[in-house]
């Protein structure tokens, strides 16, 4: 990670940096509408069967590698919150059928015959974030990933019909 990129995005007014997070997550929902209305592929109903955290219910692990725009890093556990009314994304992690995934997910983070992690977690790396070209672009791409993936049907992808 370059230093420019972080004194660059220190120096930065805070209502800059929001008017550019916009611009990404205006970017990534025009993507993922696009490939929702016209891929053949996506599947938008299978998305239910994700499970969803709170950022902070997710505790990562060592890091795994980076790729164009994001980093990946392990998860070594899921502490789910107790009292999800405390939940910042409450209303879409309250579910019945989401509270069973995050459920079976938060059980079986690690396989049992290795004890590695089952799981990871992709990032907009920091490098991204701080470049508003690059961040609104790997933001429309990791959201058109997640939709894709969300439609598959592997072993190697967290999700309970």
């Amino acid at each position: 990670m370059s230093n420019n990129n972080n004194d660059a995005y220190d120096n930065m007014d805070p209502a800059e940096i929001e008017h550019i997070g916009r611009k990404a997550w205006k970017a990534a929902s025009r993507s993922a509408k696009h490939m929702s209305k016209h891929s053949k592929i996506v599947n938008p109903s299978l998305e239910k069967c994700i499970p969803r955290f709170e950022r902070d219910e997710v505790i990562l692990g060592d890091f795994l590698g980076s790729g164009g725009f994001n980093d990946v890093y392990e998860i070594e556990s899921i502490e789910l919150i107790t009292n999800l009314e405390d939940a910042e994304h409450a209303k879409k992690i309250a579910s019945p059928l989401q509270k069973e995934h995050r459920a079976f997910c938060s059980k079986h983070v690690f396989r049992e015959s290795s004890q590695n992690c089952r799981y990871a977690m992709k990032f907009l790396s920091v490098d991204t974030i701080c470049d508003p070209g690059r961040y609104i672009t790997g933001a429309a791409d990791l959201v058109v990933e997640a939709k894709f993936l969300a439609s598959l049907e592997h072993p190697n992808i967290i999700k309970r019909t």
